[in-house]
């Protein structure tokens, strides 16, 4: 995955690199945990046909579910229910070949699969992916760092500051210090500790002194993101802003979006929907959302090429992304098909909104 600063802080698709880069440290296979933002960690979900049909045991209970499932979605999705006769548990197998058959015949873009969790044994659901792209999406403080360090920009940075204050304290977008991003600053840390005798004098000066900025300026300015007081004062801020140039449009545009989204979703977070090893439980490595969704420092120094480097270098050997899912479970007869990734989307170009304007403000 690959953020370019000459277009966005967001976006782009993975690119192999052709150069071959040392490092000190890779990024653990094991992420760090946040501030309750993989919660999502803690849900077990099982796929079980086409995973593993065993699974779902033996039991005439079992057949009972999935069958009273089967007759519901067949009913939604006005698909012939098919013939159950044979002996468990390949009449749940046949019967379910059909209808995920005719099923892909629609063309709804949702898949099917038989569902096995916490309280259900072998239920038939539907799914549908919020596709991120294979973008990162990450937002960089140093923007608003500086913001705040200049009094005429009072205004924008007391907007701004509300804008992450939601991102982090609500939606969940992790702060990079203790996360996946600051496991990569770190190995570049330590990289040009190992390396320091190999790199030019000026260059080390330069390094040094980004990293104290990152540091002090970085922390220094999430302290006021955490702060309770600039989410409450986020719709006061909004009304009062009025924009002098098309800079200032964008901010108050975003801004009304997001706050939008907050008013709407109060208390979503960015991770509600994403389910861990739902579609791909074999793997042994998955990119998780808190890889690709995070603050991050800046995007204009030599050393956020380095970090897109080793995240490139990192990612590229990783097959499964993470990524919101949003489930309807036939247990019960249902009205409508209904997958909400309303706020996924709606969140996830925001973000796109503001990683541009941050190259701008």
């Amino acid at each position: 995955m690959q953020n370019t600063p000459a277009n966005s802080q967001v976006c782009q698709e993975p690119r192999r690199s052709s150069k071959r880069h040392r490092r000190a440290k890779r990024p653990s296979d094991k992420h760090t945990c946040l501030h309750g933002a993989n919660g999502f960690l803690k849900k077990s979900f099982s796929p079980v046909i086409g995973q593993n049909l065993a699974i779902l045991g033996g039991s005439k209970e079992i057949e009972k579910e999935y069958f009273i499932s089967l007759a519901h979605f067949t009913a939604l999705h006005d698909i012939t229910m098919p013939s159950v006769e044979g002996s468990y548990p390949m009449n749940i197998a046949r019967s379910f070949s059909v209808v995920k058959d005719e099923f892909a015949k629609k063309d709804t873009g949702l898949g099917i699969l038989i569902l096995k969790d916490e309280n259900r044994k072998a239920c038939i659901a539907t799914f549908k992916t919020c596709d991120t792209g294979m973008n990162l999406f990450y937002i960089a403080v140093k923007p608003l760092a500086r913001l705040l360090q200049n009094p005429r920009k009072k205004r924008q940075a007391q907007l701004l500051l509300s804008v992450f204050a939601y991102l982090y304290q609500v939606a969940g977008m992790p702060d990079y210090h203790n996360g996946y991003v600051g496991s990569n600053y770190e190995a570049i840390y330590e990289n040009y500790e190992y390396y320091c005798r190999d790199i030019d004098e000026s260059d080390s000066r330069t390094f040094i002194s980004w990293n104290m900025n990152m540091q002090y300026f970085g922390r220094k300015t999430f302290k006021s993101i955490r702060h309770p007081y600039h989410l409450q004062q986020f719709e006061n801020r909004l009304k009062r802003f009025i924009p002098l140039n098309n800079a200032d449009k964008d901010l108050l545009k975003v801004s009304r979006l997001l706050f939008d989204l907050y008013k709407n979703y109060p208390s979503r977070r960015i991770f509600d929907n994403v389910h861990y090893r739902f579609l791909e439980p074999d793997e042994e490595r998955h990119i998780l959302p808190d890889d690709y969704i995070s603050f991050f420092w800046d995007s204009d120094s030599f050393v956020y090429e380095e970090l897109m480097e080793y995240i490139n270098g990192d990612f590229q050997e990783i097959a499964c992304t993470e990524e919101p899912i949003a489930l309807q479970y036939f247990d019960t007869p249902q009205g409508a098909i209904k997958h909400d990734l309303a706020f996924e989307d709606a969140f996830f170009e925001c973000l796109h909104h503001l990683a541009d304007l941050l190259e701008i403000i």
